[in-house]
C-alpha cells in the first residue's frame, strides 16, 4: 500500500524494477524502498488497489509470482495461498476486533489460512516451539516457525561494525519497539527514544542526540539522509524454511 510515503497511492508506484530504485524512502515509505534494496531482480509496487497493481504488473512486465504484504484483507485479488504470521508472544492477542483488539476480522477467517508461521524475536525459542505445535493442533493446518535474531549493528554511512559494550542510545519508530530494545542487550542503552510507527525523521529529532544512535534498518532508510555519521542500524537474522512454506 505505501503507508506512510509520500506518493499518491490512489495510483500504481513502481517503486523499483528490480535494477534500479525510483524513489527514495519518504516518497516511498520506509517498508516498500527497504523491499527494494533487499530484493534484487524484484519489482516493487505500491497502491492502495492491489488488483489494479497486480493486473498492472502482469500486464505490462509479463510478472508471473506476486507477494502481497499484508494483504489477507484485500478479498478482491486472487490468491493462490494465504500465509499469515503471527507472534509468539502475543498471538492473537485478546482476540478481538479494532478498537477493542488487535484483530481486523473475526475467528472465522482462520478458515481461510492456508499456512501459519510463528514468528519468534527472542533470544530463545522455547515457547515459540510450544506454541507452533499448539496452533497447528488448533487449526489443523501447516504451522512453522520463523526464528529472527539480533546479528549484528552497523554504521549506516560507512557498513563498518559497531562493538557491543558501548553507551547508545537507542531510538524507533516500528509497531513492537520494546522487541528491538531487547535485542540491544549487549549494549549499555543510557537512552530510548520512540516514535510512531512510520514517523517521517527530521532533523529536529535527533539534533540533541550525542553519541552513537542505534535504530532499525526500517527506520535507517529515513535516516541516512542526515549530516550524521554515528548512526547504527542492528540487523536481523531470520531463520525459516522458504521452500517448505511455498509448498502446496
Amino acid at each position: 500500500r505505501g503507508y506512510g510515503g509520500r506518493l499518491n497511492n490512489s495510483t500504481i508506484n513502481m517503486i523499483s524494477d528490480g535494477n534500479t530504485i525510483y524513489f527514495d524512502a519518504l516518497d516511498a515509505g520506509d517498508e516498500p524502498f527497504w523491499l527494494s534494496q533487499n530484493t534484487p531482480g524484484c519489482y516493487v509496487f505500491t497502491s492502495k488497489n492491489r488488483y489494479n497493481a497486480a493486473k498492472y504488473a502482469v500486464n505490462k512486465f509479463g510478472i508471473q509470482y506476486i507477494i502481497l504484504d499484508d494483504g489477507f484483507q484485500h478479498r478482491k485479488l486472487h490468491r493462490d495461498i494465504d500465509i499469515v504470521l503471527m507472534d509468539s508472544v502475543k498471538g492473537f492477542g485478546n482476540e478481538l476486533l479494532l478498537p477493542a483488539g488487535p484483530l481486523r476480522e473475526g475467528p472465522e477467517a482462520l478458515d481461510r489460512i492456508d499456512k501459519l508461521v510463528v514468528v519468534s524475536k527472542n533470544f530463545k525459542h522455547d515457547t515459540a516451539e510450544k506454541v507452533a505445535k499448539i496452533m497447528q493442533k488448533r487449526l489443523q493446518i501447516p504451522t512453522q516457525l520463523c526464528y529472527t535474531e539480533p546479528d549484528y549493528v552497523y554504521n549506516i554511512k560507512t557498513g563498518q561494525r559497531l562493538m557491543e559494550g558501548i553507551d547508545v542510545t537507542a531510538m524507533s519508530a516500528i509497531g513492537q519497539p520494546q522487541q528491538f530494545y531487547d535485542f540491544l542487550s549487549g549494549f549499555n542503552v543510557t537512552k530510548t527514544i520512540t516514535f510512531d510507527d512510520h514517523h517521517q525523521y527530521s532533523p529536529i529529532d535527533i539534533v540533541d542526540i550525542s553519541g552513537n544512535i542505534i535504530t532499525t534498518e526500517k527506520d535507517a532508510v529515513k535516516l541516512a539522509r542526515f549530516d550524521r555519521d554515528n548512526i547504527f542500524a542492528l540487523r536481523l537474522k531470520t531463520v525459516i524454511d522458504v521452500e517448505g512454506l511455498l509448498k502446496q
